[in-house]
């Protein structure tokens, strides 16, 4: 019996209908994965853990990560694939699903691009008071406070800002900012500026964009 057809029968049992998990090629006997009717979400990958007795699920959409998790219970993954499958909202998804956490952006991508931006502008924002970099701190908030910048999403790396055009899915690079030695660089269309402080380079940026 393939993975999915065990699913199938565990949902059944509860009086759900998984109709459409599809048993995954290379390992149909352990692992499947199960298609949503929201157009913004993959669908969820399911199969048995590394360890006898565990379970995985984890789901992805248009670049975002929305929710992963384990559990020991087969029917537990079955209704939590049946709520991805009919849409349920993930932070629904995870209250039923014991062991199980919410991709940072998950609930913004519920509601669209315009919630993903301010969400991506939280997280910097909050990483950004990690660092102990007070130059860095300085550069996010003043980039978060010029309304060309802030309509953007900010992609973050290691103390880098990568401006895109788009979320939902995530396009291309527009603007970079990045730390230098002293100061910052600012990219753009194959071009490298210098910018000495967090403000100038902030101004580049939205001059570039």
């Amino acid at each position: 019996m393939t993975f999915a057809e065990s699913l199938r029968d565990s949902a059944a049992a509860q009086g759900l209908s998984l109709p459409n998990v599809v048993p995954e090629a290379d390992d149909p006997l352990k692992h499947a994965t199960v298609p949503s009717t929201l157009g913004i979400r993959d669908p969820l990958e399911v199969g048995e853990g590394p360890e006898p007795g565990d379970f995985y699920f984890d789901g992805w959409g248009l670049g975002v990560h929305f929710i992963g998790g384990q559990t020991q219970e087969l029917d537990e993954l079955a209704r939590v694939a049946h709520a991805w499958q009919t849409g349920v909202p993930v932070r629904d998804i995870q209250a039923m699903a014991a062991h199980s956490t919410l991709g940072s952006l998950a609930e913004a991508a519920e509601q669209g691009a315009e919630q993903v931006i301010t969400a991506g502008w939280e997280c910097l924002r909050a990483l950004a008071s990690e660092t102990g970099w007070p130059e860095y701190v300085a550069m996010v908030e003043a980039a978060h406070a010029e309304p060309v910048l802030r309509q953007h999403f900010p992609y973050t790396g290691m103390y880098e800002i990568r401006f895109l055009d788009q979320v939902l899915p995530f396009g291309r690079t527009l603007v970079q900012i990045v730390r230098a030695h002293q100061g910052f660089h600012v990219s753009a269309d194959g071009q490298t500026h210098h910018a000495a402080t967090p403000q100038e380079a902030v101004e580049l940026a939205a001059r570039l964009l």
